[in-house]
């Protein structure tokens, strides 16, 4: 075995076995805050539905649409050069998302 060619190759391995970790973590992370995001803007829109007061309604509207601007930017999530969220083997220059 010649340990010299294979020392490159060990190199590239771990960088991708660290990438695979990094991506995992980082899409675990923000799923979990995208379901936050979501459940906190179905129970916005519910209460909503019962309010009559103007300035409310514009709060929640509001609230809404910042929840879905927070959606798009977790959706566009990079990790390194690429988007954690993109279409497989496809590297994307734009984002993958769009309002």
């Amino acid at each position: 075995m010649n340990l010299k060619t294979k020392h490159p190759e060990m190199e590239t391995f771990q960088e991708n076995i660290q990438f695979g970790l990094n991506w995992g973590e980082i899409t675990k992370r923000r799923l979990s805050h995208l379901s936050t995001v979501i459940s906190d803007a179905k129970e916005v829109a519910s209460d909503a539905l019962g309010e009559e007061a103007a300035e409310k309604k514009a709060a929640n509207i509001q609230f809404l649409e910042q929840a879905v601007k927070d959606a798009l930017e977790m959706g566009n999530t990079m990790n390194g050069n690429r988007y954690l969220f993109q279409r497989a083997g496809r590297l994307l220059s734009r984002h993958p998302f769009h309002s």
